[in-house]
């Protein structure tokens, strides 16, 4: 399996490539882990996303010469009962990690996810903006603003203004 899943994902990105250059546009291409865990010999200017795990898939990808895009904490549709955007706002792969703190230029930074087998139009407004507003604050702010308190603060002036 391995050689067809590197074979077809090696084409994909040459072919995306010849469409770029031939509308001489500038790009990237982003591709699951899954690439980086399996060893599939692709380009080096691959972005990896990481989805699953944690600072050791983080770190296999940059070790294999890639620059990272990270998600896994920040799946918007993870079901939980009361308060939860704090876990969203307290997430940060490299905390605690030396080696990820070094290699922080690497790390592109993070996506919010949201798919829809749990989440409807109900329930989308309620569960995705509280915690992709954290999420976003995290992933804009510098790495020392982690006060869940003036946190709160701000976001509840957010979700003010938008309702």
């Amino acid at each position: 399996m391995k050689p067809v899943w590197e074979w077809y994902t090696n084409r994909f990105i040459n072919i995306l490539k010849d469409i770029r250059q031939s509308r001489n546009e500038a790009g990237q291409y982003i591709l699951w882990e899954e690439a980086s865990k399996n060893n599939l010999n692709i380009a080096k200017d691959a972005i990896i996303q990481i989805w699953l795990g944690g600072g050791k898939e983080i770190l296999k990808a940059l070790d294999q010469g890639y620059r990272v895009l990270f998600s896994s904490c920040w799946y918007l549709d993870h079901s939980k009962y009361g308060i939860h955007w704090t876990d969203y706002y307290l997430c940060d792969p490299t905390h605690h990690n030396i080696n990820l703190k070094r290699r922080e230029d690497k790390i592109l930074g993070g996506e919010v996810c949201l798919w829809s087998e749990y989440i409807t139009s109900e329930s989308l407004m309620s569960v995705m903006w509280p915690r992709a507003s954290a999420a976003a604050e995290r992933l804009w702010s510098s790495s020392s603003v982690i006060s869940i308190q003036s946190a709160g603060r701000r976001l509840q002036e957010h979700r003010c203004r938008m309702l």
